[in-house]
């Protein structure tokens, strides 16, 4: 019989973490239903939760983590998942969110430094320490460190926690403004963001049908409160978006009005007159290309 030389695919070199909990079970399907489909070739992407279990176990991309599942014991649960990521996968960098952050997969490889240890938000550099849910790198070689290091507190903040062991145990630090701690701004095909916080299951929904689709209606909006005129754009599956700000939200169609139901502040209802829409601070009419 012949020697069959059988050839490996070059290793994962990003592991994205996502941190959850049992009984989010809305922003894990949202999350899946968006930016971790279709991964790039080289990351994987894991949700992980604690729980009453003997052992460590994985099951339709979710690792269920012997360890307390509340927000108290974050430290240890997140330091559950770097012991059990080093056992099971291969990856030169870890990055660590959470289940309502969108993260722009495509993006992450351009962060990367290769000389530091530690990559995370700007808050790295004025607080020293980065934010978890904007998301945050750690090197492979760190994280090992890191397990082996005695006395790390099993309750706190975790990002504080091991932003700061990370550099007392040495490692190199970069902070990009790239990574957000805010749900707005949010990654765009004319910006280069690769990740946006504290956003809703629909946040998260709205975000990835911006990245993807086209609108389907775009207005010339005008609003007393606004200090000059703007757009907005009404997409598939009900979403619209504000251009300027990025500010967005769910619409309706009714017979003779049109609701804007805003993430970030109440909703308009705007009545037809012709072919606008319009209330007492906010008139849409239909927008004409330059």
């Amino acid at each position: 019989m012949e020697n069959v030389k059988f050839i490996r695919e070059p290793c994962s070199r990003i592991l994205i973490g996502i941190c959850s909990c049992l009984h989010a079970n809305e922003r894990q399907q949202a999350v899946r239903e968006t930016w971790m489909k279709n991964l790039p070739w080289n990351i994987q992407c894991k949700i992980f939760v604690g729980g009453d279990y003997l052992y460590a176990f994985e099951k339709e991309h979710v690792v269920y983590l012997p360890v307390c599942d509340n927000y108290e014991h974050l430290p240890k649960k997140i330091l559950a998942f770097f012991k059990y990521a080093l056992l099971n996968y291969d990856f030169e960098w870890f990055f660590k969110c959470d289940d309502d952050t969108y993260v722009k997969t495509e993006r992450l490889h351009s962060l990367l430094q290769p000389e530091a240890d530690l990559i995370g938000n700007t808050s790295l550099q004025t607080q020293g320490y980065p934010s978890g849910g904007a998301g945050y790198f750690l090197s492979r070689s760190m994280i090992e460190k890191i397990v082996s290091f005695d006395n790390i507190p099993s309750k706190g903040f975790e990002d504080v926690i091991y932003g700061k062991l990370c550099q007392h145990l040495g490692g190199i630090i970069y902070s990009s403004e790239r990574l957000c701690m805010t749900c707005i701004p949010y990654p765009m095909p004319d910006n280069n963001l690769a990740s946006a916080h504290w956003c809703s299951p629909d946040n998260l929904r709205a975000i990835h049908l911006f990245n993807h689709s086209d609108p389907l209606i775009t207005y010339t909006a005008e609003h007393l409160n606004w200090s000059q005129p703007d757009i907005i754009q009404l997409y598939p599956r009900n979403f619209f978006r504000r251009i300027s700000t990025g500010c967005a939200g769910i619409y309706h169609f009714f017979a003779d009005s049109l609701k804007l139901d805003w993430f970030s502040w109440s909703s308009d209802i705007l009545n037809k007159q012709g072919k606008q829409y319009r209330n007492d601070y906010l008139t849409l009419k239909t927008h004409e290309a330059d």
